[in-house]
């Protein structure tokens, strides 16, 4: 398999078992996670320190859910890639993901293949 690009990673999820879970996957792939969050809430704050390429975002989360946060990331840092999480993957909540900005969706359990591929497919492919 062809290597891929690293990619600087923040993973935001009330959950802190799937936190865990998911910053491990990435590591173990090669990638830097730059920072994480518990809600939409806390965003903000931890890009006034850095600037992921990537941002995996749960949906439900409490204070503010993964979909206003997408919004608010849209309108100010459009060039971060989201990536959405969520056990709730039906149409409706998918298509309004992607409608809104995202560049993917990941449903909940994961596993690290489909994982890695999203974020790889989530960028253009570089030109040799």
């Amino acid at each position: 398999m062809p290597d891929f690009e690293k990619r600087k990673i923040m993973v935001v999820d009330d959950d802190s078992i799937m936190r865990e879970l998911l910053k491990g996957l990435l590591r173990n792939a090669g990638h830097s996670i730059v920072g994480e969050a518990s809600n939409g809430e806390q965003v903000a704050g931890v890009l006034e320190k850095v600037t992921p390429e990537v941002i995996c975002l749960d949906i439900h989360m409490p204070k503010v859910d993964g979909m206003q946060c997408l919004e608010m990331l849209q309108a100010a840092h459009p060039n971060i890639v989201v990536i959405m999480i969520s056990s709730e993957a039906t149409l409706p909540v998918v298509q309004g993901s992607l409608s809104k900005g995202a560049s993917g969706f990941i449903v909940k359990p994961f596993n690290a293949a489909k994982v890695l591929d999203t974020i790889q497919r989530s960028f253009p492919k570089q030109a040799a």
